[in-house]
């Protein structure tokens, strides 16, 4: 999660280091936060597969998740980056979920990480 402060726009992104315990486990992610903003632009790159990304671009769509199709039970590495115009103060945060709610898990694994900053 990360603070942001009215009138202020923001750059972020993240790495998700992500293991599913069966392949038919799928992630979703995007950004969120607890506050309306005036804007948010994101691009959400998933890891589906060894050697596979799916893109996906959100203009607009604070709190959405975006589907990828089952895992392979192997580390993969998806991403979500974008920018935020805020016009209230509050917090943004990553959000990840499976992409269905069938049997098995979904891990973020250590060493996933957040960057952002003020623009």
């Amino acid at each position: 999660t990360f603070t942001i402060t009215s009138g202020k726009t923001y750059k972020f992104k993240a790495l998700l280091l992500h293991t599913a315990s069966s392949t038919g486990v799928s992630i979703r992610i995007g950004i969120n936060a607890n506050v309306a903003v005036t804007s948010v632009n994101q691009q959400i790159s998933l890891g589906t597969a060894l050697n596979l990304q799916n893109q996906w671009f959100n203009l607009n769509s604070l709190g959405t998740v975006t589907f990828a199709g089952a895992n392979l039970q192997a580390q993969m590495m998806s991403t979500v980056e974008g920018i935020l115009i805020a016009n209230n103060t509050g917090t943004a945060a990553i959000q990840f979920s499976k992409g269905a709610t069938n049997a098995g898990t979904l891990t973020i694994k250590a060493g996933s990480i957040l960057e952002y900053f003020e623009i």
